[in-house]
C-alpha cells in the first residue's frame, strides 16, 4: 500500500490534536495542584480552532491567462497548423461544433452555473486529449478556462 502523503495543514492539525490530547492528558493529573496547562489547552484549542475554520493557511491568489489562443489565433492560423494543434481541420471542427451543439450535453443545466459555448469546450476537449501528458492545470491557463 502506498504511503499516506499528508498537506502541511493536514500535518499541524495531527500534530496540535496530539498536543491537544497530551495537555489535557497532564491537566487532569496535575488539577488537583493548581492551575497547571490551562493555558497550553487554551493554545492548542485556539489553534485547532484556526485551522478547522480555515481551509488555506496562505492567501490565495488566481494566475492569470489569456483568451487569445482560444478566441483570437487559432481563427488566424491556417488549416495545417489549425489541425496541428486541434487535430481535426477548421471545417470538421466546425461540423462538430453544430452537430454537438444541438445536444443538452452541452447546455446551462442550472441558471447559476453558465457552461463556456459548445466551441470553447471543444476546444479545451481537443487540445487535451490531442495532447498527451498535458496538465490540466496547463490546458486550463492555455485556454483561459478553470
Amino acid at each position: 500500500m502506498p504511503k499516506q502523503r499528508y498537506t502541511i495543514r493536514q500535518r499541524l492539525i495531527k500534530e496540535c490534536e496530539k498536543g491537544f490530547f497530551e495537555a489535557a492528558k497532564r491537566y487532569a493529573e496535575h488539577q488537583s495542584t493548581g492551575p497547571f496547562g490551562i493555558h497550553e489547552l487554551e493554545m492548542y484549542y485556539n489553534a485547532l480552532q484556526y485551522l478547522y475554520q480555515n481551509r488555506y493557511l496562505a492567501p490565495r491568489s488566481r494566475l492569470p491567462f489569456s483568451t487569445d489562443l482560444r478566441d483570437r489565433v487559432l481563427e488566424e492560423y491556417s488549416a495545417h497548423h489549425f489541425k496541428s494543434i486541434m487535430h481535426i481541420t477548421p471545417a470538421q471542427f466546425a461540423s462538430l461544433v453544430e452537430l454537438i451543439s444541438r445536444s443538452s450535453q452541452f447546455r446551462p443545466k442550472n441558471d447559476n452555473f453558465p457552461q463556456a459555448p459548445v466551441e470553447i469546450q471543444l476546444k479545451v476537449a481537443l487540445f487535451r486529449l490531442g495532447t498527451k501528458g498535458t496538465a490540466v492545470e496547463k490546458v486550463a491557463w492555455v485556454f483561459g478556462v478553470s
